[in-house]
């Protein structure tokens, strides 16, 4: 009796545990999750409707970066010719870079995440902040953030619980042509956008919108949840997209 009650617990815990990752099978699945149905993402979103995406995208990626904690750090050997100039930089030009525990405000709840891409320079990374409301508790600078599109050292190997990201398929044009278009957005001093559900415009960026957008130009579209023009891009959809793979891991 006592040995088929511990099957049954054995069973039972199984199932549990199989059940707190079904937000993420749906999501990599490019199925619409429970979470998301019935919100008709043809038309802008309501204040109501877009609290109810973050919310769920918060709990999308607090499940990423656990799964993340779980692996290897890992550095892909001879992927990057090493020079004592930018000893702390990750990646090489057009590299995406995603921080996981990375929190930032906006008006209709909190972000987990941020991401960045590295410039024609490796030294340097192109990123959007929205100045106030971001904690950047994951950058070990002190470099002062500026509101929208800017340039900033690429310090990322100084910090923990950040991926490094790449293309599948892409060529070298192709890592170039990323870089260079976010290089003019910073260029032009696009501001924050802090509509996450209009990633289309081009006028402004938050972080991985402008990463999604360099990548688009590019023929490439990673995300992993695709599910109409209002749907945002956020920062977990670059890790999670089949059109990346993990070079770097701290």
């Amino acid at each position: 009796m006592k040995r088929y009650f511990l099957l049954f617990l054995i069973i039972l815990v199984s199932l549990v545990a199989v059940c707190s990752h079904v937000g993420i099978a749906c999501a990599a699945d490019g199925k619409i999750p429970n979470e998301l149905k019935g919100i008709d993402f043809s038309k802008p979103k309501s204040k109501k409707e877009q609290e109810r995406i973050i919310n769920y995208y918060y709990k999308f990626s607090q499940e990423v970066g656990k799964k993340i904690d779980k692996e290897q750090n890992t550095e892909v050997k001879g992927s990057v010719k090493k020079d004592q100039k930018n000893k702390y930089a990750v990646g090489t030009f057009g590299d995406i870079l995603y921080a996981y525990e990375f929190s930032v405000s906006v008006l209709c709840g909190s972000i987990v995440g941020h991401a960045a891409i590295v410039s024609t320079d490796r030294g340097w990374t192109i990123e959007s902040y929205p100045g106030r409301g971001a904690r950047m508790a994951h950058i070990k600078n002190t470099v002062k953030r500026k509101d929208g599109v800017s340039r900033y050292p690429n310090r990322w190997k100084q910090s923990s619980k950040v991926v490094g990201l790449r293309v599948k398929t892409a060529k070298r044009r192709h890592y170039m042509g990323a870089a260079r278009y976010a290089m003019k957005q910073a260029a032009l001093r696009k501001p924050y956008n802090i509509n996450l559900c209009n990633k289309h415009t081009e006028k402004k960026f938050y972080c991985s919108q402008l990463v999604w957008q360099a990548w688009k130009h590019q023929g490439y579209r990673i995300e992993c949840l695709d599910l109409g023009r209002y749907d945002p891009i956020l920062p977990v959809e670059l890790y999670y997209s089949p059109w990346t793979y993990v070079f770097y891991k701290k």
